[in-house]
């Protein structure tokens, strides 16, 4: 976690938004199975991800106990000053590590995705145990 210094992390609001997650692994693997099924699946949406949601915030702690730093001091930023801040520099041609659409895409998400497309077979695994099982 290279923004990990001194354990310090500016997060949107509280980081109370609810995130759903994919290891790379399970995603290539789902790519896979599209591209020998192409006409099976037809224009259906595909959530790509495990439907357990984790909160900003705890993904970011998961996250900082594989660290030395171990713990972070969450700092909470209102998502309006952070994405004015993000999008004037990005109109100054500024390039940024974070977009201010990513500002909105995490402020507006759809708070009840439809995870019933993913074919049988695929599944996405958890990421509390994907990290753990990657610290062992």
């Amino acid at each position: 976690m290279q923004s990990l210094r001194g354990g310090v992390i500016p997060v949107i609001g509280k980081g109370e938004q609810q995130l759903y997650l994919s290891h790379e692994n399970d995603l290539a693997r789902l790519i896979e199975w599209l591209l020998q099924n192409s006409r099976a699946m037809g224009n259906t949406p595909i959530v790509a991800a495990n439907p357990r949601p984790y909160a900003l915030r705890e993904i970011i702690q998961l996250l900082a106990q594989t660290t030395p730093v171990r713990k972070a001091r969450l700092v909470p930023v209102p998502w309006r000053l952070a994405w004015a801040g993000v999008r004037s520099l990005e109109a100054a041609g500024v390039k940024t590590k974070f977009r201010s659409d990513s500002i909105l895409s995490l402020v507006h998400q759809n708070p009840n995705p439809d995870f019933s497309a993913v074919p049988d077979g695929i599944v996405f695994r958890d990421f509390a145990a994907a990290i753990s099982s990657e610290k062992q």
